[in-house]
């Protein structure tokens, strides 16, 4: 499908309506000026994405989607972004003057350009979360705020609330960059888009040389499932510092899996031991299975894989699956060289377990993960004590095997998200 261009809007969000479950309908207004694009942007119910957007670049237009009981979405462009939208649900109008101090932030989604497809993304994804926050801001709490006159009486920093989303060891992002200057205009873009949304960022390792001039952090991105669907949750960046010039420049890139990203630190001179501390802060692996399958992608001797496409889904309700299409370049795997690898946490987050499948052809890999059956991923088993001369060894299904089977994750398609601006690198 042709992208959208920004003048699409109109027709994006009526044709979004037509595909929603009920009855919508759509209302697109240009601005002529930058102000005119905030009384109606005034009770978003979103403090990340959407939010973000609407309080930093100029939008010249937007889309007001009204469906039953009055549900209000609210769908702009997508800045930096032409082939995706924004969307989030406008809070209710008995919230308007409560729902900044409720704990339910539904937060918005980016979407496809696909009016179809981005119908599915909202009802799937948007709508059941906009349903939960209404019914956990149902009247108690109302009447909770309006007895403590909590919007009218405290104003303070410390109640601000910030968006519900799981403490991962967040730590504040300190790029160590004072007294210094971007290297390029470039920089200077790269740098300004990426602490629009740092906030948001879990640091799962960091390490800074001695002599100053690198800076290496592994991150998680808290914001990774408001995004489009299958963007990758973990972020890799790289700080120089030239001393004498006073500059900096950097690097950074997105990846599915933290034995990737560990890769791709280390590829870049972060010292080993350092880039493996981003484990402390995960669940345990599984088995032998898995720990063995990690190190075989983290050290990627002699480049013997290459990332061809991922995809992230799941949420900690449901567990999180993870697909890494990877071409597999040693011969031993001529015969079947693409080797999708699946990453499953089940939903008590106790721990997880890798796995590896060969296939002749990204096709056919593609094929298999579209028809897998839909379900959680299992709770592993505890594994029988075994010798050291009765080491497991990993299990892999045939390409032609029959009976291999068929699959909970969606259908594997290329990450619709590019790395976050910055200098774009592949793992």
């Amino acid at each position: 499908m042709p992208r959208a261009s920004r003048a699409d809007l109109s027709s994006f969000a009526s044709k979004v309506a037509q595909h929603l479950p009920g009855d919508w309908s759509s209302d697109y207004l240009s601005h002529p000026t930058y102000p005119d694009q905030f009384p109606r942007a005034e009770y978003i119910w979103d403090m990340a994405m959407v939010q973000g957007a609407v309080s930093t670049y100029v939008l010249d237009h937007d889309a007001i989607l009204t469906g039953p009981d009055g549900t209000r979405l609210y769908v702009i462009d997508r800045p930096l972004h032409p082939d995706q939208f924004l969307v989030a649900a406008f809070a209710p109008d008995e919230l308007k003057e409560t729902y900044f101090w409720s704990n339910a932030t539904p937060h918005g989604i980016a979407v496809s350009n696909n009016p179809a497809r981005a119908a599915h993304q909202i009802t799937r994804r948007l709508l059941p979360r906009y349903e939960q926050a209404v019914a956990r801001t149902e009247p108690p709490f109302l009447e909770h705020a309006a007895e403590h006159d909590v919007h009218a009486n405290d104003q303070s920093q410390a109640a601000k609330p910030w968006p519900i989303i799981p403490d991962l060891g967040l730590s504040p992002m300190d790029y160590r960059i004072g007294g210094y200057v971007p290297a390029t205009d470039q920089t200077h873009d790269d740098l300004r888009h990426l602490v629009l949304y740092d906030e948001y960022f879990a640091v799962r390792a960091a390490y800074h040389s001695p002599d100053e001039r690198h800076s290496f952090w592994l991150l998680f991105d808290r914001l990774a499932t408001y995004d489009a669907p299958g963007t990758a949750e973990y972020v890799t960046l790289h700080l120089t510092r030239d001393l004498e010039a006073r500059t900096f420049d950097f690097r950074l890139a997105r990846h599915p899996l933290i034995p990737l990203a560990q890769n791709w630190l280390i590829r870049e001179g972060c010292p080993t031991q350092p880039a493996l501390q981003s484990h402390q802060d995960r669940p345990p692996p599984a088995d032998a299975i898995t720990t063995r399958l990690e190190e075989q992608l983290r050290s990627n001797a002699g480049d013997r894989y290459e990332l061809v496409d991922h995809y992230t889904a799941g949420s900690p309700d449901d567990g999180i699956q993870v697909r890494a299409l990877l071409h597999d370049r040693h011969p031993d795997s001529e015969s079947a060289p693409y080797r999708l690898i699946l990453e499953e946490t089940p939903p008590s987050l106790r721990t997880y377990t890798l796995r590896e499948l060969p296939f002749i052809s990204a096709a056919q890999a593609d094929a298999w993960a579209g028809h897998r059956h839909r379900t959680r991923p299992a709770e592993p088993a505890p594994a029988p004590r075994a010798s050291r001369r009765e080491q497991p060894e990993p299990s892999r299904v045939s390409p032609q095997t029959p009976g291999a089977p068929r699959a909970p994750v969606t259908p594997c398609r290329p990450s619709t998200t590019p790395p976050l601006s910055g200098r774009r690198s592949t793992t």
